[in-house]
């Protein structure tokens, strides 16, 4: 993307800002406890407006702040978003909050997330991943990319798409995020939700594929599928 600004608790800037050193930052208060702070909607409110495209959720972690700040950007945000990670987790104790949104949504779980939104056990879900997928793009209006072999991709209309590639090198803590980031930059870039996901998907996927090929999937790192993205995207 052009420009990309990273909001998060203040006291993690310095360290952030050290190794990733193209984003604009959005320091957020925080609780003694290194959480979101009260405040942070606040902060969060003001830059929204300006915004082509957002992601929340990786890595703010479970607490009543973060369940704000997650139900705020949905409920206000203009441009499309992206919920991710602990803004899945976020919620699940007020799911109906979906149906308030305005704008475009993508929701991008695994199977344990996807079930305490649901509230359909984990190997139910497992046993008929499309059917439930597509049952709850639709009824709460979003698109939803369900993670893990074969991700299920589903339209508010019903539509689906299944992705067959990609490899167990994915199986990794921040593989998601990485899927997250690009599917917000496709969003921010202004492609539909539906196709944005889908292809974000494809691309993880493929990319980690490239790395099989180079790598020991054990030694796979999700940094290296962001390093073989731009062969992806030439290809």
């Amino acid at each position: 993307v052009g420009l990309c600004t990273l909001a998060a608790p203040i006291s993690c800037m310095k360290m952030i800002a050290a190794s990733v050193n193209t984003a604009t930052f959005l320091p957020l208060p925080e609780t003694e406890d290194g959480f979101i702070g009260e405040n942070a909607v606040r902060k969060i409110a003001e830059m929204l407006p300006k915004m082509n495209a957002a992601a929340i959720g990786c890595g703010l972690g479970n607490s009543e702040n973060t369940r704000a700040a997650v139900e705020y950007v949905i409920r206000n945000a203009d441009c499309p978003i992206i919920i991710d990670a602990d803004g899945i987790n976020s919620l699940a104790a007020n799911i109906n909050v979906l149906k308030e949104r305005k704008g475009q949504t993508v929701l991008t779980p695994h199977p344990l997330e996807f079930s305490r939104i649901s509230g359909i056990p984990v190997a139910e879900i497992q046993r008929d991943r499309i059917g439930k997928a597509r049952a709850f793009a639709m009824e709460y209006g979003v698109t939803l990319a369900l993670k893990g072999a074969n991700t299920v991709i589903a339209s508010a209309d019903g539509e689906c798409y299944v992705n067959t590639c990609g490899n167990a090198g994915l199986a990794k803590g921040g593989s998601g995020d990485v899927l997250t980031g690009i599917i917000a930059a496709m969003l921010a870039q202004g492609v539909e939700p539906f196709r944005a996901a889908a292809s974000g998907v494809y691309c993880h996927a493929r990319a980690s594929d490239i790395l099989a090929d180079r790598l020991p999937m054990p030694c796979m790192l999700p940094t290296d599928v962001i390093s073989v993205l731009p062969e992806v995207y030439r290809g």
